[in-house]
């Protein structure tokens, strides 16, 4: 019997997914269905299983999914224009071929276009997400209202780009759930980048917020009551908050490590950035000059 071929593709140097000779993925998740997404050649009476067979929209494609799925969605010249509630842990959302070039992934005005409620362990990569209003506008709402029910959620290689009008929200966390990797994201024309104005948990615990690029038309990049998490790399330009471990709680978390992060700014450190007592702030660098104090005075 003939052995298929697979084709194996690479995202940043390490494999992202596998295709057979039939141009199906291999699972993402081993454990876990696949299941694709084509809002120009698929269809709502297709199964959703293959490429060939794709579904029309994301929103349809979740309510089939069981956690450990990936879903795979095809970026078209035509925007996905669907809020989608996934509760499902453990599910990975997959975008392939998303850019400012070509269509993204919108709701109306002041919706959210992903809500990740109870969805622990999932990842989102690959994505342009385009939220609109400026009320409550969001792209990415982790929601979290029972301790731990949302944790471990991974947000990587996407771009945030709000449409038209500057959005509320890139990523709200409210309930600040724990161990959160966020990596190398691209946020843009967004009033609050990543950011949470309430939470039954005191603070988020073991973030990592890594290599992101936080860009022109922002007010706040980092805002968020944090504990014991990672902040680094990041890049800042033109906004009025960069990095605020503090949040909206003048007394919830400490002891973040805020390192190697570059600001450029006109305005001076202390007035774009404000850190727990307990922060460590090493090796940031304030246009072009060293800031190497504890607690990012």
């Amino acid at each position: 019997m003939a052995t298929k071929k697979e084709y194996r593709v690479y995202n940043g140097g390490d494999p992202l997914t596998v295709i057979d000779e039939n141009g199906n993925f291999a699972p993402n998740n081993v454990f876990g269905n696949n299941w694709y997404v084509d809002n120009v050649g698929g269809s709502s009476t297709n199964n959703g299983k293959s490429v060939t067979t794709a579904l029309d929209t994301i929103a349809a494609t979740v309510a089939l999914a069981s956690a450990g799925d990936t879903i795979h969605v095809k970026g078209t010249a035509t925007d996905y224009n669907e809020s989608v509630v996934c509760t499902l842990d453990n599910i990975t959302f997959i975008g392939h071929g998303f850019g400012v070039e070509t269509g993204g992934w919108n709701a109306d005005a002041d919706a959210t276009i992903l809500t990740l409620s109870g969805a622990k362990g999932a990842t989102v990569t690959g994505f342009l997400l385009r939220p609109d209003g400026a009320t409550t506008g969001c792209a990415i709402n982790i929601s979290e209202t029972v301790a731990n029910d949302s944790d471990a959620i991974t947000i990587y290689n996407n771009i945030f780009k709000s449409t038209g009008t500057t959005a509320k929200y890139g990523i709200l966390a409210n309930g600040v759930p724990g161990y959160i990797k966020i990596y190398n994201n691209h946020f843009t024309s967004l009033d609050e980048s990543i950011s949470a104005t309430s939470a039954p948990n005191t603070s988020g615990y073991g973030w990592e917020i890594v290599d992101n690029y936080f860009s022109h038309a922002v007010t706040k990049g980092i805002y968020m009551p944090l504990r014991r998490s990672l902040i680094k790399g990041n890049h800042f330009n033109d906004m009025t908050t960069c990095i605020d471990t503090v949040g909206y709680s003048a007394t919830n978390g400490d002891y973040n490590d805020v390192n190697g992060n570059y600001i450029f700014e006109t305005a001076t450190w202390a007035s774009v950035t404000n850190a727990q007592t307990n922060d460590s702030w090493q090796n940031n660098f304030h246009n072009f000059l060293p800031n190497v104090t504890i607690g990012g005075s």
